[in-house]
């Protein structure tokens, strides 16, 4: 049976940076219901830790490369000697850059095991409770930051290794137009272009390879800065925490039981029609610091309804653009994951989308049932 609910947040609140969800974890505010698969957070979370895009090491040398020296004596056989120099040296380098790559995947891994230990110690003391503000405890908050910017540090030697791949992928593709437009040399021998074939083979494996790379770094960039901006607004909350010496209510659900798809509230978005939010959050500015409040206004409905329940909905203007309502979706999974690092279950709370001609700008109502 649903509560009615008479708490309502004294302040209308303002915007954060968004972020993307994608559309199949959204159900719609008309009742119909989806299955909650890991957000983007956590999936970023898990990949950060164990680096699992797919990458080579080596470059592959199925295609052997012709002899060097000018082993025929006409001029294209010299070119297919600098040839093979240059795609040596090419070939040495992504291997380089494959071994980089691992060697930065172990470092942020460490980095990230590190983080999540403190943040742990963290959870323990405030999952038995703790006095307000207690300093033992901010001091494993404080070393818990710094181990999260110890991650978000090692971000930069991943971005120039990013760039020295491109480089690695721009002169195999430019070392692949040479060897084929030197099939049109005059003065070859049967010799010459077979060993052109040969190192066209070759180049074309290592391009390949680099580009495979390229990819892997670049995903793996893109994951570990969208777990550092999780982890930051997570960091926020155990603040919070700290502060009031508990989580709002009972022992706080950790990332790996959201991750195991859990249904939120049940798997059931429930009617918020003539309902008054408890919450509405407006997104109408960066960096909203609606924590605070929400802590505040969540806090009293436990209080009065031990066993309340969650309904967030990201409401977006009438009209909008996909982009906009991708947008104030991002803000309603910011604010979820603010209620599970507070200490709400996850399995008390709901997610959906809708739009309103109402309203002017992307916002997050919360209602408690």
């Amino acid at each position: 049976m649903a509560i009615k609910v008479v708490i309502v947040a004294g302040a209308i609140l303002a915007l954060a940076a968004c972020s993307f969800t994608d559309d199949d974890l959204w159900p719609t505010a008309t009742g119909e219901s989806s299955e909650i698969a890991p957000s983007e957070g956590e999936q970023e979370q898990a990949a950060a830790a164990a680096g699992t895009a797919a990458a080579p090491t080596e470059t592959v040398t199925a295609t052997p490369l012709p002899g060097g020296g000018n082993a025929t004596g006409t001029v294209v056989g010299m070119r297919v000697a600098e040839l093979r120099s240059e795609l040596d040296l090419l070939k040495r380098s992504i291997q380089d850059r494959g071994r980089e790559l691992q060697e930065l995947r172990g470092q942020s891994a460490k980095s990230a095991g590190n983080y999540n230990a403190s943040v742990s110690d963290v959870r323990s003391r405030l999952q038995v409770g703790t006095t307000p503000g207690n300093p033992e405890v901010i001091a494993l908050w404080n070393q818990a930051q710094t181990r999260l910017d110890q991650v978000n540090t090692d971000i930069g030697p991943m971005t120039n290794l990013a760039n020295k791949v491109n480089n690695d992928v721009t002169v195999a593709g430019f070392l692949l137009d040479s060897i084929r437009s030197s099939y049109s040399l005059a003065g070859a021998i049967d010799k010459d272009h077979r060993d052109l074939e040969k190192l066209e083979g070759a180049a074309t494996e290592a391009l390949q390879t680099a580009d495979q790379i390229k990819v892997a770094i670049n995903e793996e960039i893109k994951q570990q800065a969208a777990y550092v901006s999780s982890e930051r607004q997570n960091m926020t909350a155990l603040a919070l925490a700290i502060d009031n010496g508990h989580f709002l209510n009972g022992a706080p659900v950790g990332r790996a039981q959201i991750a195991a798809g859990a249904p939120p509230g049940g798997g059931q978005v429930a009617s918020t029609a003539g309902r008054r939010p408890l919450v509405i959050i407006r997104f109408d500015r960066a960096n909203v610091q609606y924590e605070d409040a929400l802590f505040s206004a969540a806090s009293q409905a436990l209080q009065r309804y031990p066993n309340a329940q969650f309904d967030l909905v990201a409401v977006s203007p009438a009209g909008g653009s996909q982009a906009d309502q991708a947008s104030s979706r991002g803000h309603a999974e910011r604010v979820m994951r603010s209620l599970t690092g507070m200490g709400v279950p996850a399995n008390r709370v709901t997610m959906s989308a809708t739009s309103s001609p109402t309203v002017g700008d992307q916002e997050v109502h919360i209602f408690v049932r």
